[in-house]
Protein backbone atom coordinates (compact mmCIF):
# COMPACT_ATOMS: atom_id res chain seq x y z
CA UNK A 1 0.00 0.00 0.00
CA UNK A 2 3.12 2.58 0.88
CA UNK A 3 4.11 1.38 -2.52
CA UNK A 4 1.89 2.59 -4.53
CA UNK A 5 1.05 5.88 -2.37
CA UNK A 6 3.97 7.79 -2.11
CA UNK A 7 4.46 7.99 -6.46
CA UNK A 8 0.62 8.82 -6.29
CA UNK A 9 1.85 11.71 -3.78
CA UNK A 10 4.75 12.97 -5.34
CA UNK A 11 2.83 13.18 -8.93
CA UNK A 12 0.25 15.05 -7.63
CA UNK A 13 2.35 17.41 -5.91
CA UNK A 14 3.70 18.35 -8.99
CA UNK A 15 0.80 20.04 -9.93
CA UNK A 16 -0.58 21.11 -7.08
CA UNK A 17 2.05 22.84 -5.04
CA UNK A 18 3.75 25.18 -7.40
CA UNK A 19 1.89 28.69 -7.09
CA UNK A 20 2.90 29.89 -10.28
CA UNK A 21 1.46 26.21 -11.82
CA UNK A 22 -2.19 27.44 -11.16
CA UNK A 23 -2.40 29.69 -14.40
CA UNK A 24 -1.30 26.62 -16.66
CA UNK A 25 -3.79 24.18 -14.59
CA UNK A 26 -6.72 25.99 -15.62
CA UNK A 27 -5.30 26.72 -19.34
CA UNK A 28 -4.96 23.29 -19.68
CA UNK A 29 -8.54 22.55 -18.97
CA UNK A 30 -9.56 23.87 -21.55
CA UNK A 31 -7.04 21.93 -23.79
CA UNK A 32 -7.54 18.34 -22.74
CA UNK A 33 -5.41 15.48 -24.09
CA UNK A 34 -6.97 11.55 -25.36
CA UNK A 35 -4.24 9.05 -25.15
CA UNK A 36 -4.60 5.37 -25.58
CA UNK A 37 -2.06 3.54 -24.45
CA UNK A 38 -0.90 0.70 -22.05
CA UNK A 39 -0.38 0.04 -18.49
CA UNK A 40 1.91 -2.54 -17.01
CA UNK A 41 0.91 -3.65 -13.08
CA UNK A 42 3.14 -3.06 -10.27
CA UNK A 43 1.75 -5.79 -8.59
CA UNK A 44 0.44 -9.27 -10.45
CA UNK A 45 -3.69 -8.89 -10.94
CA UNK A 46 -6.59 -11.27 -9.68
CA UNK A 47 -7.58 -13.88 -11.56
CA UNK A 48 -3.57 -15.50 -12.22
CA UNK A 49 -4.92 -15.96 -15.70
CA UNK A 50 -5.15 -12.00 -16.18
CA UNK A 51 -2.36 -10.50 -17.92
CA UNK A 52 0.06 -7.50 -16.20
CA UNK A 53 -0.32 -5.59 -18.87
CA UNK A 54 -3.70 -3.74 -19.62
CA UNK A 55 -5.12 -1.20 -22.21
CA UNK A 56 -6.76 1.90 -21.65
CA UNK A 57 -8.04 5.47 -22.97
CA UNK A 58 -7.36 8.03 -20.65
CA UNK A 59 -8.21 12.05 -21.08
CA UNK A 60 -6.42 14.17 -18.77
CA UNK A 61 -4.48 17.63 -18.36
CA UNK A 62 -0.82 17.93 -18.45
CA UNK A 63 0.71 19.76 -15.42
CA UNK A 64 3.94 22.76 -15.09
CA UNK A 65 5.49 23.44 -18.96
CA UNK A 66 9.41 22.78 -18.67
CA UNK A 67 11.74 24.44 -20.33
CA UNK A 68 12.15 23.49 -24.19
CA UNK A 69 15.20 21.26 -23.70
CA UNK A 70 14.42 19.70 -27.30
CA UNK A 71 13.37 22.41 -30.15
CA UNK A 72 10.18 22.95 -30.71
CA UNK A 73 9.21 20.21 -28.48
CA UNK A 74 7.28 21.60 -25.56
CA UNK A 75 7.28 19.44 -22.61
CA UNK A 76 4.67 19.39 -19.37
CA UNK A 77 5.65 17.66 -15.93
CA UNK A 78 2.30 16.01 -13.82
CA UNK A 79 -0.96 16.29 -14.57
CA UNK A 80 -4.09 14.64 -13.76
CA UNK A 81 -6.90 12.71 -15.57
CA UNK A 82 -9.56 9.64 -15.53
CA UNK A 83 -9.01 6.39 -17.46
CA UNK A 84 -10.98 3.49 -19.25
CA UNK A 85 -9.47 0.34 -19.02
CA UNK A 86 -9.36 -3.20 -19.99
CA UNK A 87 -7.49 -6.03 -18.33
CA UNK A 88 -8.85 -8.90 -20.36
CA UNK A 89 -7.05 -10.73 -22.70
CA UNK A 90 -9.52 -10.01 -25.61
CA UNK A 91 -10.34 -6.91 -24.82
CA UNK A 92 -13.91 -7.59 -24.98
CA UNK A 93 -15.00 -5.42 -22.08
CA UNK A 94 -13.97 -2.62 -19.81
CA UNK A 95 -12.51 -3.79 -16.49
CA UNK A 96 -12.27 -0.79 -14.65
CA UNK A 97 -12.16 2.96 -14.32
CA UNK A 98 -9.52 4.87 -12.95
CA UNK A 99 -7.60 8.21 -12.43
CA UNK A 100 -3.72 8.68 -14.70
CA UNK A 101 -1.41 10.93 -13.23
CA UNK A 102 0.35 11.71 -16.61
CA UNK A 103 4.59 12.04 -15.55
CA UNK A 104 5.68 13.84 -18.91
CA UNK A 105 3.70 14.26 -21.36
CA UNK A 106 5.81 15.68 -24.57
CA UNK A 107 3.77 17.89 -28.23
CA UNK A 108 6.66 16.49 -30.73
CA UNK A 109 6.82 19.51 -32.94
CA UNK A 110 4.27 21.06 -30.88
CA UNK A 111 1.27 20.14 -33.25
CA UNK A 112 -1.42 18.17 -31.48
CA UNK A 113 -0.10 15.13 -31.22
CA UNK A 114 0.71 13.61 -27.95
CA UNK A 115 3.30 11.33 -26.26
CA UNK A 116 3.20 10.46 -22.65
CA UNK A 117 4.24 8.06 -19.78
CA UNK A 118 2.35 8.80 -16.22
CA UNK A 119 0.99 6.95 -13.43
CA UNK A 120 -2.49 5.02 -12.82
CA UNK A 121 -5.04 3.88 -10.03
CA UNK A 122 -8.02 1.72 -10.59
CA UNK A 123 -10.73 3.15 -8.71
CA UNK A 124 -13.37 0.62 -8.74
CA UNK A 125 -11.64 -2.61 -9.11
CA UNK A 126 -11.39 -4.51 -5.45
CA UNK A 127 -8.36 -5.02 -5.59
CA UNK A 128 -7.18 -1.34 -7.14
CA UNK A 129 -4.08 -1.95 -8.59
CA UNK A 130 -1.68 0.47 -10.14
CA UNK A 131 0.71 0.87 -13.08
CA UNK A 132 2.98 2.65 -14.91
CA UNK A 133 1.57 4.00 -18.58
CA UNK A 134 2.73 5.07 -21.80
CA UNK A 135 0.60 6.09 -24.85
CA UNK A 136 0.24 8.14 -27.75
CA UNK A 137 -2.88 10.63 -28.45
CA UNK A 138 -3.78 14.15 -29.58
CA UNK A 139 -4.40 16.97 -27.95
CA UNK A 140 -7.73 19.76 -28.60
CA UNK A 141 -5.24 22.25 -29.77
CA UNK A 142 -2.03 22.55 -30.75
CA UNK A 143 0.42 23.72 -28.09
CA UNK A 144 1.96 26.54 -30.27
CA UNK A 145 -1.92 27.87 -30.64
CA UNK A 146 -1.91 27.70 -26.71
CA UNK A 147 1.62 29.95 -26.24
CA UNK A 148 0.01 32.42 -29.02
CA UNK A 149 -3.19 32.74 -26.58
CA UNK A 150 -1.00 32.88 -23.53
CA UNK A 151 1.08 35.77 -25.22
CA UNK A 152 -2.04 37.78 -26.39
CA UNK A 153 -3.32 37.39 -22.96
CA UNK A 154 0.03 38.86 -21.20
CA UNK A 155 0.59 41.74 -24.30
CA UNK A 156 -3.79 42.46 -23.22
CA UNK A 157 -2.47 42.42 -19.53
CA UNK A 158 0.46 44.74 -20.02
CA UNK A 159 -1.57 47.20 -21.99
CA UNK A 160 -3.95 47.47 -19.44
CA UNK A 161 -1.61 48.32 -16.69
CA UNK A 162 0.02 51.27 -18.92
CA UNK A 163 -3.41 52.43 -19.43
CA UNK A 164 -3.75 52.85 -15.68
CA UNK A 165 -0.48 54.20 -15.15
Amino acid sequence: MKRTIKPFLFLVSLVLVPARAAPQTFEALSNPNVVAGASYLTAAPSPADYNRVHFFLTANIAGIKLPDFIPSTPCYLGGLGLDLRSIDEALGQVAGAGMSVPGLTCYPGGKQFVVQIGYTKDLLGAEKPSGIYGGVGFSLTSSKEQAIKRAAKKAAKKAGKKRKS
